[in-house]
């Protein structure tokens, strides 16, 4: 596999070896084109160093946990948008409070 689907030197996490039995796998055995490994290393890398910051294990892995850092990330991207005083003033601007009532929207056909 070519050097640029390995961790960087000096990177050290405890899935950096599950990651990268994974990225080979793609290679060798299903045939993926290295950007779609770099892009699969690229969308992996940031949750599995959420798992460690975490303390989630990869076999504690659920969706709930899944949910959790998608939920973190997007009131991030959230918080940034909107600022962090605008964040924090009512519940009715928190991403879970707006995520829910975007999918409720969405079900009922009104997006």
């Amino acid at each position: 596999m070519s050097k640029s689907t390995h961790a960087e030197p000096g990177e050290s996490s405890p899935y950096n070896h599950h990651l990268q039995q994974f990225l080979t796998f793609l290679k060798q055995e299903r045939g993926f084109a290295e950007a779609t490994i770099l892009n699969r290393q690229r969308s992996l890398k940031p949750f599995l160093d959420w798992l460690v910051g975490q303390g989630v294990s990869l076999s504690a892995v659920s969706s709930v946990v899944i949910t959790k850092y998608f939920t973190s990330r997007f009131f991030v991207m959230w918080a940034v948008e909107v600022g962090p005083r605008r964040a924090s003033l009512s519940p009715s601007t928190h991403p879970d409070y707006t995520l829910t009532k975007i999918c409720r929207k969405g079900r009922r056909g009104k997006m």
